[in-house]
């Protein structure tokens, strides 16, 4: 009742009408093209490489992730953090690369091992130290700390991150996008990684800090970890731990982007143990982008 009261009165004269015409354009364009970028992911996904994958070896770790870049593993630094591990403790896997294939959680990566399919990158790794028995040589005291420090590089170095190469370098990302694949899967990875990415940071309040705060506490993190790591060669010794292969993940997702982001100038000119972390771990596991690094 109310809908027709309101299109007769706006068809009374030539500018009523011309509203609703306006009005109808704008929906039919709105929730046209969201229908049409649905249909486009649907079957895209369809046509992915990992749908025809069936994950059925014993024993095999089947990892679904990004495809990989040219300058590095992978765009994800989740991605780069399990497939680091797996490298590092000689895990038999098996990468099933995919630009839309996703968890049950909605999550990607994710894990298929025996059946059972394992999200999150840091339920991945504590799965597979329990299958493998993965046992860190810390003592309770370093177990604190390093859980406190994983929390802090996924988290609070993860959001200073995204930000950068998400948000503030929204249009470089879309034309290196661009250039790697045809238009409409550019827009469509586009469209996903924005979303996420500002969904994520708009529920902590993230994107409401001036640039310069975001800039300020990106520093902190760095700083922290640099003094943490020291001249060791790992965070807390000789072995890596999960912050290990969450930093590593971190730092190699936004450091060879091949845009301009504010974390380059900064390993380059005031963290050089980090870089050197960065680029001799990453040449160890990763040999293949040695070129790169």
């Amino acid at each position: 009742m109310v809908v027709t009261i309101v299109v007769n009165y706006l068809l009374e004269n030539f500018w009523r009408q011309l509203a609703l015409a306006l009005i109808i354009w704008f929906l039919i364009r709105q929730y046209f093209g969201v229908l049409v970028l649905y249909v486009g992911r649907k079957l895209l996904s369809t046509l992915d490489h990992a749908s025809w994958v069936k994950p059925v070896e014993k024993d095999v770790v089947y990892l679904y992730q990004f495809h990989r870049t040219s300058t590095t593993p992978n765009p994800s630094p989740f991605c780069i953090k399990v497939e680091a591990f797996l490298r590092y403790h000689k895990i038999k896997y098996q990468n099933v690369f995919t630009q839309f294939q996703r968890s049950r959680e909605g999550l990607l990566p994710y894990i298929v091992l025996n059946g059972e399919e394992i999200p999150d990158s840091q339920l991945i790794l504590q799965r597979l130290q329990e299958i493998h028995e993965i046992e860190p040589n810390l003592s309770p005291h370093e177990k604190a700390i390093a859980r406190a420090v994983d929390r802090t590089v996924d988290n609070s170095l993860a959001n200073a991150i995204f930000y950068y190469k998400v948000i503030y370098n929204k249009d470089s990302l879309f034309k290196v996008l661009s250039s790697l694949m045809p238009y409409l899967l550019a827009k469509l990875s586009f469209d996903r990684i924005y979303e996420l990415t500002h969904h994520r940071l708009s529920a902590i309040n993230f994107l409401k800090l001036p640039e310069p705060a975001i800039r300020s506490g990106l520093e902190d993190d760095l700083d922290a970890l640099q003094q943490l790591m020291g001249e060791k060669p790992f965070l807390f010794g000789e072995e890596p731990v999960d912050a290990d292969f969450a930093l590593l993940g971190q730092l190699t997702s936004i450091y060879f982007t091949p845009y301009n982001k504010p974390i380059e100038g900064m390993l380059d000119e005031k963290y050089p143990i980090l870089k050197n972390f960065l680029t001799r771990f990453l040449s160890d596991l990763f040999p293949e982008y040695r070129l790169f690094y």
